[in-house]
């Protein structure tokens, strides 16, 4: 039975996560003649712009879904997001960036044993991917398994050190098993890394 994933204080994460590992997709044309089509919108009450940019010249169909399942992660639409991601992973079983966001989906509607063999999938091709670890990571602490969950994230952390999601995430499940000094010395270093992020804050009160 798939666990309701902590929408509440992993959001935050998640959302960062996807919007770090898209920039590949937003390119601006500068080139004459060349055709931009821009996917997007804005999170609502955010104010924060989710544009999607590619040109009718490099963009395959395949990152056209991808382009269009990110859009819709962005917006919280996670169904739609899921069966455009499922179009680009039926054509490429292998593309790590609908892997990512696809798992990403999962989580946000509490289908955790979905969202751990996406992240799994991921590793299996790039096992230096610290997202994938990450991802897996958050999975795994969402269905209780919270060593598993700190073993991704010291994996995650090798990879990025200074990742204050990752920190906070790690703190957190420190906390869960009682571990509070080690789970103080991660919400420390992540007001380290960022002092004006709240989820942090919330998390060490």
């Amino acid at each position: 039975m798939e666990r309701q994933f902590d929408r509440a204080q992993q959001t935050a994460f998640l959302t960062d996560r996807v919007s770090r590992t898209a920039r590949w997709h937003r390119c601006v044309a500068v080139v004459c003649l060349t055709v931009v089509w821009v996917i997007g919108g804005r999170l609502d009450g955010a104010g924060v712009v989710i544009a999607q940019e590619s040109t009718a010249a490099e963009s395959s169909p395949v990152d056209q879904a991808v382009a269009r399942g990110k859009a819709f992660l962005d917006r919280r639409a996670y169904e739609s997001a899921i069966e455009a991601l499922t179009e680009a992973l039926d054509a490429d079983a292998n593309q790590p960036q609908a892997l990512r966001y696809r798992a990403t989906a999962y989580l946000h509607l509490g289908l955790v044993s979905r969202a751990l063999s996406d992240a799994q999938a991921l590793l299996e091709q790039r096992p230096n991917d610290a997202d994938g670890y990450a991802i897996r990571g958050l999975a795994y602490r969402s269905n209780g398994e919270r060593e598993l969950a700190i073993a991704d994230f010291n994996q995650a952390l090798a990879l990025k050190a200074d990742d204050t999601y990752v920190l906070n995430a790690r703190g957190r499940t420190y906390n869960d098993l009682g571990r509070l000094a080690e789970a103080k010395a991660d919400f420390d270093r992540a007001l380290e890394l960022d002092s004006k992020y709240v989820p942090v804050y919330v998390d060490r009160a």
